[in-house]
């Protein structure tokens, strides 16, 4: 029973979360109908939410009651698996047409990453 707990609880939104960021990477376009700059600047902003809340999820995970200790390597652990899987997302977006993989992209996601679970942790 504990296992379940441990899986709704921790895993189940770094997958659902992981999930969702892979879908909408995979939709041919996400411009909305605001003028082009604004559009950016939404778009962007989502890459740092959207990253940020996964780097969260990841702490959530590293940070149960029996990880605690070691809150550093949970940290660097969270950025670094939340850098591989922003690089993943922008090289499986580099095969979605209409869509490309940039490097920008990427820093934006690393931005979110590390200001958002950071954060999180000064909250805690």
């Amino acid at each position: 029973m504990k296992i379940f707990n441990i899986f709704f609880k921790y895993w189940l939104p770094v997958f659902a979360w992981a999930g969702l960021i892979f879908y909408f990477s995979s939709l041919p376009n996400l411009k909305s109908s605001f003028e082009p700059s604004l559009d950016y600047i939404l778009r962007k902003t989502a890459h740092l939410l959207e990253f940020g809340i996964l780097a969260v999820s990841l702490l959530r995970l590293g940070l149960r009651k029996e990880q605690e200790k070691n809150k550093k390597f949970v940290y660097l652990g969270a950025i670094l698996f939340g850098l591989l899987y922003a690089i993943i997302d922008e090289y499986h977006q580099g095969f979605v047409l209409g869509r490309e993989a940039t490097v920008r992209d990427v820093l934006i996601d690393g931005m979110g990453i590390v200001s958002i679970s950071g954060l999180y942790l000064l909250r805690k």
